[in-house]
């Protein structure tokens, strides 16, 4: 259908420039905000108590005084 009124530049350079590095950069970015911030939310987020890390072990052993 569109190839008789001229179609789309199929070119190496359109390939790299305008498709594989914005998804890869997309992708980069995108991951690790959504890698990252799920790490963080099961991991490192306080605790809605304000005791700490949500199911972390306490950093210091006060039971053997």
């Amino acid at each position: 259908a569109g190839l008789k009124d001229g179609g789309a530049i199929l070119t190496w350079g359109n390939f790299l420039w305008r498709n594989l590095l914005p998804a890869t950069i997309g992708n980069i970015i995108g991951g690790a905000l959504m890698v990252g911030g799920m790490y963080w939310f099961i991991y490192l987020r306080p605790s809605w108590t304000g005791r700490g890390p949500v199911g972390g072990m306490p950093l210091t052993d006060n039971s053997s005084k």
